[in-house]
């Protein structure tokens, strides 16, 4: 062992999304450099013999739910209760039963969460906003096959200053890492509905930079780069956020709209998708040098 390897950092067990999850055993995609800091929250697992069944009955008939996990959180206890028929592993948890969670602590202690993978681009965090169906891991995909760090996959929390890193892992459909040229080893996810690809560790959060929020092109379209106006700024951010339940903090919800935000719209095939990442990476490297 030389002596930088003696001196090499080691990564925080259990942090994501601002956030230490205690009580899990080790695993590589909940590890972050410098989340010391980052305020503990216990998670407890049990597996209870029965799922839990909500039965609705009307005149025509019923609706029975299954549920096969259950997940409980305790504000002044700082404590994560989660319930599972099916054995959950510190992986298996990490995406995606600990994001909502970490959305509600986070808003609990005054940040923000958004409905977004994010990446870093010249030193500064991207938020890459939408819903499902938007291609965000996909596009966090292209970007790590790139070169680029991978912050998040799926919830991109915020202070306005700092975005936080979340698990490490991207979450891709069947067949698309193949396509990004990505040519690591992966393992099969979230049901056996997804390929994952591990990322390592890096840095507990890394400077906002701001947002793009993906849309689709129209057919025949290329790749293109719109600059949003700042109440559109505003509206969109407001339209993303992960807990739309609860009131926005308003303030800090300013302050994010006041940063740069552009609408990537991208063919909704893979024809030419390496040409709206090098869009999206050439407008982000100018707004940094701007």
């Amino acid at each position: 062992m030389t002596d930088a390897d003696t001196h090499a950092p080691t990564p925080v067990a259990g942090a994501a999304y601002g956030v230490r999850f205690t009580g899990l055993e080790a695993s590589p995609t909940l590890a972050l450099f410098e989340a010391e800091e980052w305020y503990p929250v216990e998670v407890s697992l049990t597996t209870p013999r029965v799922v839990n069944i909500h039965v609705s009955t009307d005149e025509n008939g019923a609706n029975v739910r299954y549920e096969s996990v259950e997940v409980r959180i305790d504000r002044p206890r700082r404590k994560v209760e989660v319930s599972s028929v099916d054995p959950l592993d510190a992986d298996s948890l990490a995406h995606p039963y600990l994001g909502l969670p970490a959305a509600l602590f986070a808003h609990w202690s005054g940040k923000e969460s958004l409905h977004a993978a994010a990446a870093v681009v010249e030193g500064r965090a991207w938020g890459l906003v939408g819903n499902s169906e938007h291609g965000k891991s996909t596009l966090a995909g292209a970007l790590f096959a790139a070169g680029h760090t991978v912050l998040v996959d799926d919830v991109l929390v915020t202070d306005g200053t700092d975005a936080f890193a979340g698990p490490r892992c991207i979450d891709l459909r069947d067949g698309v890492g193949a396509r990004l040229g990505l040519t690591l080893p992966t393992q099969r996810a979230r049901g056996d509905t997804r390929d994952r690809v591990q990322l390592p560790p890096m840095q507990a959060c890394v400077p906002l930079g701001g947002f793009v929020h993906l849309a689709w092109a129209e057919p025949g379209d290329g790749p293109t780069m719109v600059k949003l106006a700042a109440k559109e700024r505003l509206k969109r951010l407001h339209d993303a956020r992960r807990l739309t339940f609860l009131r926005a903090h308003g303030e800090l919800m300013l302050d994010l709209a006041a940063l740069p935000a552009w609408e990537l719209r991208r063919p909704f095939d893979w024809s030419n998708a390496g040409e709206g990442t090098k869009l999206l990476l050439e407008t982000l490297a100018k707004a940094v040098v701007a």
